[in-house]
């Protein structure tokens, strides 16, 4: 089937200023890359950012780092894929794949040869989009696409945390914020088999909670002192870190999945007297994401989402911004 050799998208021109159309030229597919024709793409708090300007990228800038679409066309190199399938693309399509961290199992943290689905490059508020071979995932049967779109970013983020801090020590996890992230947190905690306490200052979002599989859900004030395991931090407000610190127990660990505005301030009283932990975690590793999709469709893991079609972008960016959409926005494509 012949291709035309434009791409049509959505773009912004220049930091803060709204969606618009927008075409670019198709380059010539790496033998290492695989093309997929978008169906679905979420939008993300990480979306905004970029589009204005808040972090550094280059415009146009064409927004989108939760995909999912059927594959078109495969590089010379690729293997195991092939076109027909249907599959994902996050936040990451690419690394060096050769240094430490890449060899090691967490090409998420690559500094040589990182890759983002939408800096630098264009992203899936688009016809098409390529990735590495390595950064392309199946979809599980089972998953439709519009709830698969949010996993491929926000799935992996506070999975790849839960994967990294939850042992069989593990007691009781603490999830503040019911949002986006928090909500896919809660359902994959209570489903890893730990006790799951969801904080939040809307009632309506605690009886969610415990909807989803929280076992306890409480207003953010109300917190038991020494009590929790592992804090995930879901939500990238300014919170009081030393109120959080003192609900964790001895060797607990405080997580952080977004990027709070103010710089972070830390009694080191707090942190000395129990020898807890403050740490980080971003999004993961091919491995863990290929771990997750296929944990959220054994366990029935399903963001909660709002559905419209791609030419409605600028209302979706709009609803965002306004803290109105429960809990992830999907755009369908509809370039036809």
């Amino acid at each position: 089937m012949s291709q035309s050799k434009t791409i049509r998208a959505l773009a912004v021109h220049a930091p803060g200023a709204p969606l618009s159309a927008f075409e670019y030229d198709r380059a010539s597919l790496g033998a290492d890359e695989i093309e997929i024709k978008v169906e679905y793409c979420a939008l993300c708090h990480s979306d905004l950012h970029l589009m204005d300007g808040d972090w550094a990228c280059t415009f146009p800038f064409v927004p989108g780092h939760e995909i999912i679409g059927h594959i078109i066309q495969t590089g010379a190199s690729v293997r195991d894929l092939k076109p027909g399938q249907r599959v994902g693309i996050g936040w990451q399509c690419g690394s060096c794949g050769l240094c430490e961290v890449c060899t090691t199992g967490r090409a998420h943290l690559c500094e040589v040869g990182k890759k983002r689905t939408c800096v630098n490059q264009y992203g899936g508020f688009a016809e098409y989009v390529r990735a590495h071979q390595h950064f392309v995932y199946l979809i599980p049967e089972t998953m439709p696409s519009v709830h698969a779109a949010p996993l491929m970013c926000a799935g992996l983020t506070v999975f790849s945390a839960l994967q990294t801090w939850v042992t069989p020590k593990t007691r009781h996890i603490g999830i503040i914020g019911m949002g986006g992230l928090g909500h896919l947190a809660v359902q994959f905690a209570a489903r890893m088999g730990s006790k799951v306490t969801a904080f939040d200052l809307s009632e309506d979002r605690l009886t969610l909670a415990k909807e989803l599989g929280a076992h306890q859900a409480a207003l953010t004030d109300s917190a038991p002192k020494g009590t929790f395991d592992l804090m995930i931090a879901a939500t990238a407000a300014s919170l009081d870190w030393n109120h959080w610190l003192r609900h964790l127990t001895w060797g607990g660990v405080l997580c952080l999945l977004g990027y709070p505005a103010e710089e972070i301030r830390i009694s080191p009283d707090i942190l000395l007297d129990g020898q807890k932990i403050v740490t980080g975690s971003v999004v993961g590793s091919p491995e863990t994401m290929r771990t997750m999709l296929d944990f959220a469709a054994q366990h029935h893991v399903r963001p909660m989402v709002e559905e419209l079609p791609m030419k409605q972008a600028q209302e979706a960016v709009a609803r965002l911004r306004a803290n109105k959409v429960r809990y992830r926005m999907v755009l369908k494509a509809d370039w036809e």
